[in-house]
């Protein structure tokens, strides 16, 4: 997946997409006689049994759904499921909608046509480890309106403008990608980067002054087939997937290895610490097209990550910052979405830098 959704997923996990091989740690594959699985909280109204195509055709979504992170070497931390299923009839699907958590208003308020629609979050807590770091969960979920395949257009992800709010709240963020040749220089290959599905960045990001990371990470986006038309029933024709992780090949990079600092001031100076090594966060989101209301698309997000008890000092920074960053991207996602369908159906009654880069990428 490009830029627009990537930056919208980099805000709703500030910045972290990270996760471990199949199966493997730092020391090799574990035994998965082994292994504890860590469960959080389940998702509202997941059907048991559900077929999950996407396991299918993203490898990165399968291995963090199967394996996800593996702590300490013992611990295994899969992501949740997606709350919503592909092919769900409308009734199905809004049985799913009224099951959200913390969704204090009508699932028609829930996905109505509005950037300032509301959203539904939630914060999970996991079991303590001992001899780890706090673990954690964030899930999002909303509605936006447009067509799934504007997110499979180039001209969506067009470089957007600097954006006021929400960014500057939680400090400067940048992102390089690695070029092919880069890639190739440190040995990293795979067909998924050759189809352009699979990208890997360079990440630099910055905590509310407290902490900066910089990682490497990976992500891969796929599409799930349509369903059959002819069905007796409609259902939703496909969904997209982009599952992301801080890529493990990175941990001793010479020029970018995988770590954190915090950010500490002495004499009104700001002093960046030493460097520690930080690779236990995963994400993935997913976009599912709604029977009803037509046009709409149901937008999940579920990230789990560590959280070094030094990058905050015990203060909930995160719990009390991310909802409102998160609103604002939202937003915005929901208006540029708004603003590529709109260039698509009539390109003269939206700005001409964004008719332009929609024409030039029919």
């Amino acid at each position: 997946m490009r830029n627009r959704l990537v930056r919208l997923g980099i805000s709703l996990s500030w910045g972290l997409a990270a996760g471990l091989s199949w199966g493997a740690s730092e020391g090799g594959v574990v035994p998965q006689s082994k292994v504890s699985e860590l469960v959080g909280e389940p998702n509202p109204a997941q059907p048991v049994g559900e077929v999950d195509p996407a396991q299918e055709v993203n490898r990165l979504y399968r291995e963090l759904r199967q394996v996800g992170l593996v702590l300490g070497g013992r611990h295994r931390l899969p992501l949740p499921p997606p709350t919503m299923p592909d092919g769900l009839d409308a009734a199905s699907q809004r049985a799913i909608l009224e099951a959200l958590p913390n969704r204090n208003q009508t699932v028609e308020q829930f996905a109505r046509k509005s950037v300032v629609s509301p959203f539904a979050m939630r914060f999970r807590d996991y079991p303590a480890v001992e001899g780890l770091d706090p673990i954690h969960g964030i899930d999002v979920w909303f509605v936006a309106h447009g067509s799934l395949e504007a997110l499979t257009d180039p001209a969506f992800f067009a470089p957007p403008p600097h954006r006021q709010g929400g960014e500057e709240e939680l400090g400067s963020a940048k992102a390089r990608v690695l070029s092919p040749s880069q890639l190739k220089a440190r040995g990293v290959a795979s067909s998924d980067l050759d189809t352009g599905r699979e990208r890997v960045a360079l990440v630099n990001l910055r905590l509310f002054d407290k902490v900066e990371l910089n990682v490497a990470g990976q992500s891969i986006w796929t599409q799930t087939p349509a369903g059959d038309p002819a069905a007796a029933r409609p259902t939703t024709p496909s969904s997209l997937t982009v599952a992301a992780r801080i890529d493990r090949r990175f941990d001793h990079d010479p020029q970018s290895p995988n770590h954190w600092r915090p950010i500490l001031r002495q004499g009104g100076r700001e002093i960046v610490g030493d460097p520690r090594t930080y690779t236990d966060a995963a994400w993935y989101y997913k976009v599912t097209p709604l029977v009803e209301p037509p046009g709409a698309l149901f937008i999940e997000a579920h990230l789990v990550y560590v959280e070094p008890k030094d990058w905050f000092q015990g203060a909930n920074l995160l719990r009390s910052k991310l909802p409102i960053v998160i609103q604002s991207e939202i937003r915005a996602f929901r208006k540029r979405l708004d603003l590529h369908d709109q260039a698509r159906r009539n390109p003269t009654t939206v700005p001409s830098d964004t008719t332009a880069r929609v024409r030039a990428n029919r």
